[in-house]
């Protein structure tokens, strides 16, 4: 039979002693008084450990990825605990495509509107690679 010491007054559990007319009883059979038990998390390893629970109530939890005792981790749409999300060029957090520049490489619009592109190739008068007549330049002057 287990006993303990509480309150300068002897407790017996899984006996049959009765203490102030009250049976006391340890249905569980953890050597703690049903009267004296605490409900709590009881596995150290975890964020939430109640170190005064004697009974494990199932509230024990992890860590997340964020470092919340018991929370969600990274909620979706968003690529870090601090709420950014992924801009356009796939960079978390980013400001996207700079003002100027035509994609995510630093690349920006050449003449004939291509992104990156070379522009009008030389020899030719437009985008389109058009070259000007024998004796004439592209604007349709007689050379």
């Amino acid at each position: 039979m287990r006993m303990r010491r509480i309150d300068d007054q002897l407790r017996v559990c899984c006996g049959r002693l009765r203490l102030r007319r009250q049976l006391l009883s340890d249905a569980d059979g953890d050597g703690v008084c049903d009267e004296f038990e605490v409900a709590g998390c009881t596995d150290a390893a975890a964020c939430n450990y109640d170190a005064s629970a004697t009974d494990d109530d199932g509230s024990c939890a992890e860590l997340d990825e964020c470092g919340v005792c018991g929370g969600s981790g990274i909620p979706e749409g968003d690529c870090d605990c601090d709420g950014n999300v992924l801009d356009e060029c796939g960079v978390c957090g980013g400001s996207g495509i700079p003002e100027g520049d035509c994609d995510c490489d630093g690349n920006v619009l050449d003449e004939c509107g291509v992104c990156g592109g070379s522009g009008i190739p030389e020899g030719a008068c437009d985008c389109d690679g058009n070259t000007a007549a024998d004796g004439y330049d592209c604007d349709g002057n007689c050379l």
